[in-house]
């Protein structure tokens, strides 16, 4: 998937941190 994605591993988990955040909210 991530490697498939243009954007970067820094944005990647950016995005991941923000879904963990929100599940865990």
């Amino acid at each position: 998937m991530a490697a498939a994605e243009p954007m970067g591993p820094a944005q990647e988990h950016e995005l991941n941190n923000y879904s963990c955040k929100k599940a865990h909210s």
